[in-house]
């Protein structure tokens, strides 16, 4: 296993975490979802609508990247 690797996929999940409680002001709820890539069908799950639509642009962007960038690299 590639411990650099490891170490920046910690370091982005720590950074994640701190600015999701570092933007949130006082007394307001937090809001989450998720992206289950299964394949190439996306399965998002979300709290409340605001958080869908952000989830399925994002759904979209990592499509989008995973068809082109292979196309990219070669």
């Amino acid at each position: 296993m590639e411990l650099p690797l490891v170490l920046a996929g910690i370091a982005l999940l720590v950074t994640g975490i701190l600015l999701a409680l570092a933007g949130r002001e006082q007394g307001e709820r937090a809001s989450s979802g998720v992206i289950l890539i299964v394949g190439p069908i996306p399965i998002i799950i979300g709290k409340n609508i605001r958080v869908v639509k952000e989830l399925v642009l994002l759904a979209i962007a990592l499509f989008l990247l995973a068809v082109i960038l292979p196309l990219i690299v070669r």
